[in-house]
């Protein structure tokens, strides 16, 4: 009789599986993780005393395809969360809290989604480190910290209005060399979830599709910054970027680019005689190539760049460099930008620019 009950579950589940159930313009979503602090780094390691879990909580509406990026990535959703985490070590690291938007890209329509989400945004250490009274948290410097977050889930609509969710996520905090130390916390987690759709029903514009400009488009950057060059100097040195190069659009989604950068961080002859290194005057000068890829979303863009260092006299933080920077258009030749320059794991210093594109 059971059997006969399984098999009779099985083929309703199977007569339903290809219905797409309409959704609804708004929806709430309950999240619960679990998972680690990835110890990369010894510092790390010492602060771990046991699982991290979490709470998140967002408001998700799907995009209707107003705009033609939205069609071009299946009619992605919008969220914003708020996230809870407990990291088990109470006296050091404490709770921490963030609050960012995320986009949510499906790579296949139906009732079982696959479903790419990042967000960026900020986040909140309550206990991050002080030389007097928190000296073993070697991780983070400051509350207030930038968020990134990359999360793979499957989402499978179970009823009208009702989905559930399955994924696992990775969970970066912090200040981008802001405030030393800066090691940074990432954190691997597998969640569960429920989303709960209300409201009118979403309905999906009809198809429409914009021409780009395909040729090579140059353009030019300028960014400043600030950074701090060891955590026993409270000084912020300030950081100038001035970059020049060329960017190819490829339909609606992606452009390549390629730029030559050069590079006044004045951080690096205090990081010098930190190390006992005799520091010269052409120290804080660097140059570099570099190319890249840059992500469309209407307005917005994020882009990634893999460098390398033709000239760095310092000698310090290698040879290889990267970038994250978000892009916002005024016009089609006016752009601000916001961005992070890392050598791998560890941030050099946040920046704040203006693109020209021609």
């Amino acid at each position: 009789m059971k059997v006969l009950s399984w098999i009779g579950v099985l083929v309703l589940a199977g007569s339903t599986w290809g219905q797409k159930f309409p959704q609804r313009k708004h929806q709430i979503e309950v999240r619960k993780h679990y998972g680690y602090m990835l110890p990369f780094r010894p510092q790390i390691y010492e602060l771990i005393e046991g699982p991290a879990t979490a709470w998140e909580f967002s408001y998700v509406r799907p995009t209707d395809g107003s705009e033609t990026w939205e069609q071009a990535y299946r009619f992605p959703k919008i969220g914003w969360t708020f996230l809870w985490m407990d990291l088990s070590n109470p006296e050091e690291i404490g709770h921490t809290a963030a609050l960012f938007p995320n986009l949510r890209i499906p790579f296949n329509k139906g009732r079982l989604q696959s479903i790419f989400q990042m967000g960026l945004g900020l986040g909140y250490i309550e206990k991050p480190f002080h030389p007097k009274t928190n000296f073993k948290n070697l991780a983070i410097g400051s509350h207030i910290n930038a968020l990134m977050q990359l999360q793979f889930n499957l989402e499978y609509q179970l009823l009208k209005k009702t989905s559930i969710t399955l994924g696992t996520a990775l969970t970066h905090y912090s200040n981008a060399a802001t405030r030393r130390p800066n090691l940074g916390f990432n954190i691997w987690t597998f969640s569960a979830g429920i989303r709960q759709g209300f409201g009118p029903k979403w309905e999906a514009l009809a198809p429409r599709f914009a021409r780009h400009i395909e040729r090579w488009r140059p353009y030019a950057r300028i960014s400043m910054g600030t950074t701090q060059a060891t955590i026993d100097d409270p000084k912020n040195y300030p950081v100038l970027s001035v970059a020049g190069g060329a960017s190819k659009r490829r339909g609606e989604k992606f452009s390549f680019l390629g730029q030559m950068e050069y590079q006044l961080n004045t951080s690096n002859e205090a990081v010098m005689l930190n190390r006992e290194l005799e520091p010269t005057s052409s120290a804080p000068h660097r140059v570099g190539v570099a190319l890249g890829g840059r992500m469309h979303f209407g307005l917005v863009s994020l882009q990634f760049e893999q460098g390398a260092y033709l000239y760095n006299p310092s000698g310090l933080r290698g040879l290889l460099y990267h970038r994250l920077q978000a892009t916002a258009s005024i016009t089609s030749n006016h752009h601000v930008a916001i961005g992070v320059k890392t050598h791998f794991a560890q941030a050099e210093n946040l920046e704040i620019g203006y693109v020209y594109v021609w």
